[in-house]
């Protein structure tokens, strides 16, 4: 997923400015989907080990 913010005001950053967007969207994404956040934990330590 990308989020481009077409001429940001204030602060100019990803972290600030696209970042939030981009959790909102996601988390709404995943809910669609029906994966438990139990499940994205399990996926994140997963991606760690490997």
């Amino acid at each position: 997923m990308i989020v481009v913010i077409d001429e940001p005001q204030g602060e100019a950053w990803g972290g600030t400015v696209a970042a939030p967007v981009f959790r909102r969207v996601g988390e709404q994404v995943l809910n669609y989907l029906g994966v438990s956040r139990e499940d994205t934990v399990k996926i994140a330590l997963a991606a760690r080990e490997n």
